[in-house]
């Protein structure tokens, strides 16, 4: 900065203030010409376009922090993220340890109860399909004798098959072979 004449008046005083512009452009590996001898003669329309092409440059790569402050300071190395307590690491790899347990558990007794489930409706469809017997013309004739145990079948699928709103049912891939279960355990 001792090298620029801020009072120039001649053109000899700016083309020597263009000329260390440009060498610090060079320096700083800036691939711009500056048209010295366009903006020397002080012509409006020059010197507004390299002052939006500055503008443009500054807004591009001006990071906000002060160069008085960066270059007091001596170099330094990349900033380290805030060190997290080892105590405080811990807790939380035990908590997501026993979160993780208690997934697993509350799946097993999901998986568990599904089963229960699942076998209650195929004793249900056997038996109802023993009751109920297909006539010829599609419809389906209940033995008087097993009446009242038929209409609890019925009212037993009902209950199995009803849904809430906004229940989606799973795939049927995923419950024609559920895991096997462990049916003594007992939760």
């Amino acid at each position: 900065m001792s090298r620029i004449n801020f009072g120039a008046r001649h053109d000899y005083e700016s083309l020597a203030n263009f000329k260390v512009l440009q060498n610090v452009f060079i320096k700083n590996r800036i691939d711009k010409p500056i048209p010295v001898d366009r903006l020397v003669r002080c012509k409006m329309q020059d010197n507004l376009e390299f002052l939006q092409w500055i503008k443009k440059f500054w807004d591009m790569h001006y990071t906000g922090e002060d160069p008085a402050r960066r270059m007091s300071v001596a170099p330094r190395g990349a900033t380290r993220a805030p060190a997290v307590s080892n105590e405080m690491l811990n807790q939380l790899t035990a908590e997501i340890d026993e979160m993780k347990v208690s997934v697993d558990s509350l799946e097993r007794e999901r998986d568990f109860y599904f089963g229960k489930l699942r076998d209650v409706e195929v004793i249900v469809q056997e038996r109802l399909a023993e009751i109920l017997r297909p006539t010829e013309d599609g419809e389906e004739l209940v033995d008087p004798n097993y009446a009242s145990e038929s209409d609890l079948l019925k009212q037993i699928q009902s209950v199995l098959y009803h849904t809430e709103e906004g229940f989606e049912l799973p795939d049927a891939a995923e419950t024609e072979d559920p895991a096997p279960l462990d049916e003594t355990e007992i939760f």
